[in-house]
């Protein structure tokens, strides 16, 4: 009890975040699919000035290619998650994704409001110069990167928006990973809140979550699920762990995503 109180009197938002700055860091973009020549790395503006390091990954079927924008985990950097990008431009994708203030190249320091901002720059960066509507897009985000996207999606309602092994909200993680049921703003400042979001959404929503996930448990699938408005869909992946669904199950993950984005975009 004592552990748990002191613990109690501090923020653990930092906990959400955990990223790979190096002021020398240059981008490898480590990938088994895509051409060298279909990679393009740019540099922009948050809402705030921040500046911001993201890669265009372009089909090389532009023409039969749909456009998302994907926001990333927690950990690492834009090349620390490569293999998922990899594998959605597989499914023939023009592919934005960037690295959240504090990741990779970018600057500053990562906050709950600053990456939704930073995930709102890039959407509205995409569609200016892909001349789309916030409708014409797909969004699609890993964990953290689901946090990002429904919270974006609140202010550029896309196409259709997916997102992998996400959390329902901050406190969710230690009722459901621990069964301590923790009031509410206890350890952290930000909820993180996932739910709330989602109930305000009025978007095709594919929810997708590793049935052996054991950082992100199932559960949290289930209840954004629950929180989510129609037309929704939740795909369990057999065997799933987080934030490698599409490796641990490549066939079926492809072909649900690339089937959603189909159907709505």
């Amino acid at each position: 009890m004592i552990l748990l109180l002191a613990v109690g009197c501090m923020s653990l938002d930092p906990f959400f975040f955990n990223p790979n700055a190096d002021e020398t860091f240059e981008y490898g973009f480590p990938n088994d699919n895509i051409p060298e020549t279909q990679i393009e790395e740019v540099a922009f503006e948050s809402e705030d000035g921040t500046q911001l390091f993201g890669a265009w990954f372009r089909s090389e079927q532009p023409n039969q290619a749909r456009t998302i924008v994907y926001f990333h985990g927690n950990t690492g950097d834009m090349d620390y998650n490569m293999s998922q990008v990899d594998a959605l431009y597989a499914l023939n994708l023009n592919i934005f994704t960037l690295d959240y203030r504090g990741y990779g190249k970018s600057e500053g320091e990562p906050s709950h409001d600053g990456v939704i901002a930073d995930g709102r720059a890039a959407v509205e960066l995409v569609m200016a110069e892909e001349g789309l509507e916030s409708e014409d897009l797909g969004i699609v985000g890993l964990s953290l990167g689901g946090f990002v996207a429904t919270h974006v999606s609140l202010d550029h309602p896309p196409g259709a928006l997916i997102t992998h092994d996400m959390f329902a909200d901050a406190n969710s993680f230690y009722d459901l990973n621990t069964g301590l049921n923790i009031p509410s703003g206890w350890m952290f400042n930000d909820p993180f809140d996932n739910l709330t979001a989602v109930s305000q959404l009025d978007v095709p929503y594919l929810i997708t979550h590793g049935e052996e996930d054991t950082y992100i448990v199932p559960e949290h699938g289930k209840r954004v699920y629950q929180a989510a408005n129609e037309p929704k869909e939740l795909y369990l992946v057999p065997g799933g762990t987080h934030g490698d669904t599409h490796e641990d199950a490549p066939e079926e993950y492809a072909a649900v995503v690339s089937g959603w984005l189909r159907e709505y975009l």
